[in-house]
């Protein structure tokens, strides 16, 4: 495993460098003890030609002193652009065998996130992947962490293009949080979400300087919320 400059574990397992393929293993029973000085991932994807696939993440906990939710299944580091070679594909990370009340699905920088099987975590696939699609996502809620919020899919500044992904359960920040940039546009289309306690589908403009040649495309998206909710379904832009 790599090391934080505290001295602490930062991944489970570490791919840097390129070539890399994790297939068809299952990681089970991590726990997050203690505080650490930055992220701590079960698998960091930071090199080039990397693919994780047919794999299983359970059983993760939080004890001891730990009060800061910022472990990751996936962690690297979020580029912009992220690597088009690497790719995050057909896995199934499920904390129904947890208090489901803590951990992110993904924050690398690789450009392809699909058909995976995402439940019972805080936050989803949170950075610069370009492409986030089939995927489904199953209750992201709150975190053990007062101080986090979660949502279900967040870009952090490169484009976004988000399609045929479907989400019941969510309560937090946002079901796809858009952070358009300059000469970027993002689309958000084929989509279902229901029961979904949150802001569906925010578009933050903070990203933006002179706006040219940026925009998002919103269409044929399916966005239910329980009845009585009264935070809107599209929220934004804000500028």
């Amino acid at each position: 495993a790599a090391a934080h400059p505290g001295g602490l574990p930062s991944a489970v397992v570490d791919l840097y460098g390129g070539y890399f393929i994790i297939d068809n293993i299952e990681f089970a029973h991590w726990a997050h003890t203690s505080n650490s000085p930055g992220t701590v991932s079960i698998v960091s994807m930071r090199g080039t030609h990397e693919e994780t696939r047919n794999s299983y993440f359970h059983g993760w906990s939080h004890s001891g002193s730990a009060s800061q939710d910022n472990m990751q299944v996936f962690g690297g580091g979020a580029s912009c652009p992220p690597d088009m070679t690497s790719s995050i594909h057909d896995n199934v990370a499920d904390g129904s065998d947890t208090s489901g009340d803590m951990i992110e699905f993904a924050h690398p920088g690789v450009g392809y996130i699909y058909n995976n099987y995402i439940a019972n975590v805080h936050n989803g696939v949170v950075g610069t992947a370009i492409y986030v699609f089939q995927n489904t996502f199953l209750h992201v809620n709150g975190s053990f962490d007062p101080g986090s919020h979660g949502n279900v899919i967040e870009s952090t500044g490169c484009q976004l293009i988000v399609y045929n992904n479907y989400s019941s359960d969510a309560n937090g920040g946002s079901s796809i949080f858009n952070t358009p940039h300059d000469g970027m546009v993002d689309y958000d289309f084929n989509n279902v979400f229901d029961a979904q306690q949150n802001q569906t589908i925010q578009i933050d403009g903070n990203g933006l300087s002179s706006g040219a040649g940026s925009g998002i495309y919103v269409f044929n998206n399916t966005l239910q919320s329980p009845p009585g909710y009264g935070a809107p379904l599209i929220d934004g832009p804000n500028r």
